[in-house]
């Protein structure tokens, strides 16, 4: 974090001398602290103090959940509150049920139900895909990690 300057020795990650870049360049080499401090925001939830320390990892946020239909954006929710979302596809309807960090298909008329069936997703780069009915839903933020893919 630089916040105290080494008065000699130094200091390297993966043969890079952290001493001679900028915090922000530090950061994004993925070299991090924390304080020792259990409530550095005592006002903010669990979720919001892991965003402020998150903040340099995502692009939009700590995670979100992206709802397709026709291979368009039909809906960015974030993962941080409650919300539920019907789609509309060739089929029918979908819904989406979000809860803090992780979103499931509820329901969907596709005839095999393996959306519905693969349940609550939680990592980023997680895809539960209606094929039938052309909706799909994906998280991102918070690292993205493919596990496996059903379709």
């Amino acid at each position: 974090s630089r916040i105290y300057e080494a008065s000699e020795g130094a200091v390297t990650f993966d043969g890079r001398d952290l001493l001679a870049m900028p915090a922000h360049s530090i950061a994004e080499l993925g070299v991090g602290r924390t304080f020792q401090n259990l409530a550095l925001f005592p006002t903010m939830t669990l979720l919001q103090n892991v965003m402020v320390g998150a903040h340099c990892r995502g692009s939009i946020g700590f995670a979100r959940a992206i709802v397709r239909a026709g291979g368009q954006i039909v809906a960015e929710l974030p993962l941080d509150r409650a919300a539920e979302l019907t789609v509309d596809g060739p089929l029918g309807q979908t819904r989406i049920e979000v809860e803090p960090r992780r979103a499931r298909v509820v329901a969907d008329p596709g005839p095999r139900q393996y959306c519905v069936r693969q349940g609550w997703i939680s990592r980023g780069g997680a895809v539960a895909i209606c094929a039938p009915n052309q909706v799909s839903l994906s998280l991102n933020g918070g690292g993205n990690s493919h596990d496996s893919l059903s379709y």
